[in-house]
């Protein structure tokens, strides 16, 4: 059942982009709120990865690397990196991290068919969002504040940033 939760998750791009077909102007006209909705459902998810933090001077580096590597990198990274953290984790909290990176995915989806959606972007973000579960396939996973804190400096930059990808 764990391995489904992925896949779903991702599956909002696709529900976004078949409801934004049918209701064009309406998101059109509604991209503000959208885009401050996506902030607050990354806000929740920052929130939620750290509740998993225990060393702190490990998290720090990892929010330094992970705001400057945003930059480069697609928030589909991170979100990746987020929902494996909650599921290699084995806590609770995966169905809710999972379920806001499905609104997530659906509200970028719906934006995403303002922009023209092609099979290549569609590709990209694939990657880019079941990635991060290789790293997750080892038995241990060394340095796990670490990287909720890359996960979590890496989202904090589409807070603050006033970009939302679409690549």
């Amino acid at each position: 059942m764990l391995e489904i939760i992925p896949a779903v998750s991702f599956f909002g791009i696709f529900i976004g982009i078949l409801i934004s077909k049918h209701t064009r102007e309406e998101v059109r006209g509604n991209r503000n709120y959208f885009m401050i909705l996506s902030k607050i459902i990354l806000g929740i998810l920052i929130f939620i990865l750290l509740l998993f933090i225990k060393d702190f001077l490990l998290f720090f580096i990892g929010v330094f690397a992970g705001f400057l590597s945003a930059y480069l990198l697609s928030e589909f990274l991170f979100l990746g990196l987020g929902l494996g953290t909650g599921l290699f984790l084995q806590k609770d909290y995966s169905l809710v991290i999972s379920s806001l990176i499905f609104m997530y995915s659906l509200l970028y989806g719906s934006l995403l068919r303002i922009s023209k959606v092609n099979f290549t972007k569609m590709l990209i973000l694939f990657i880019m969002f079941f990635l991060p579960f290789s790293l997750f396939l080892l038995e241990k996973v060394l340095y796990i504040d670490m990287i909720i804190g890359f996960t979590a400096g890496g989202l904090s930059n589409y807070i603050v940033g006033n970009k939302f990808i679409l690549i």
